[in-house]
């Protein structure tokens, strides 16, 4: 049953790309593109009389695949572990409401222009992405050649995985790591900073494709959410526990809550 629903999954999200890819192929204009895809179309067409031409429609379409991939249930995932902090945390959500009241108010939607009008509830989407830990390990690599580090030796193609717990829970960079604080990534005028250990995102060369598109998901969808619902315990006098699954990503366990229209709160 799972292998068939997996199939199913893979065909239908084939299809999506290529129907996306059709779509694209027929609206092109190379003197505006208007998103990767487009860009990546143009460079087909410039290099399609090369010798050595790497740009082609398979790799286009695993790269978007990819950044689909990338940007969608680690975004998910988030958006549960911060509905489920807001309800330990409500002081944390009213700020965010207040920020977003003041920059929106409660009919304009959301833009990623105002982003840096936002600066408390950026630092809660970070602060999660640190907590929650989302993706613990990162994801695998490989070193292409032996590999020489601090009197260890990492064998050719050895498969690396990066423990970001031990930096996000590491007091000697973030103080109390356990509380979940916010302000940790404010300075003293109220504005973002982010510290070089911050990085939900893995670091490197390879960071993660998805990084863009998943912060661009998680302040549309975070300030949106604000903006309409106010969210609640089912029972104030029992919180849903903190503690999480881990599976391909760190994800919290079921819990409930009270979602409550903003126009509705007394």
């Amino acid at each position: 049953m799972r292998t068939k629903t997996i199939t199913e999954h893979e065909k239908i999200f084939r299809k999506f790309l290529e129907d996306l890819y059709q779509s694209h192929q027929s609206t092109l204009d190379e003197n505006n593109p208007k998103d990767f895809m487009d860009l990546y179309l143009t460079e087909m067409k410039r290099n399609s009389s090369k010798k050595e031409n790497t740009y082609n429609k398979t790799q286009l379409m695993a790269l978007v695949g990819d950044l689909f991939g990338a940007g969608t249930e680690t975004t998910s995932t988030t958006l549960l572990w911060v509905i489920l902090y807001f309800l330990h945390y409500p002081d944390v959500q009213k700020k965010c409401f207040d920020e977003v009241q003041t920059v929106f108010g409660l009919e304009t939607f959301p833009s990623l222009d105002d982003r840096s009008n936002l600066p408390y509830t950026e630092a809660a989407i970070m602060e999660t992405l640190r907590i929650a830990s989302v993706a613990p390990l990162a994801v695998p690599h490989a070193v292409s050649r032996d590999v020489y580090f601090q009197g260890f030796r990492i064998p050719k193609e050895s498969n690396i995985l990066i423990n970001l717990d031990s930096i996000f829970y590491d007091s000697t960079i973030f103080k109390d790591p356990g509380v979940f604080r916010p302000e940790r990534f404010l300075d003293s005028s109220g504005q973002v900073i982010k510290p070089e250990e911050f990085i939900p995102f893995s670091c490197g060369r390879r960071i993660c494709i998805g990084q863009k598109v998943a912060q661009m998901e998680l302040f549309i969808f975070l300030t949106s959410m604000i903006q309409k619902f106010q969210f609640l315990p089912e029972d104030p006098c029992h919180l849903p526990d903190l503690e999480g699954n881990l599976g391909m990503t760190y994800s919290p366990r079921d819990f409930k809550v009270r979602i409550v229209r903003r126009q509705d709160v007394k």
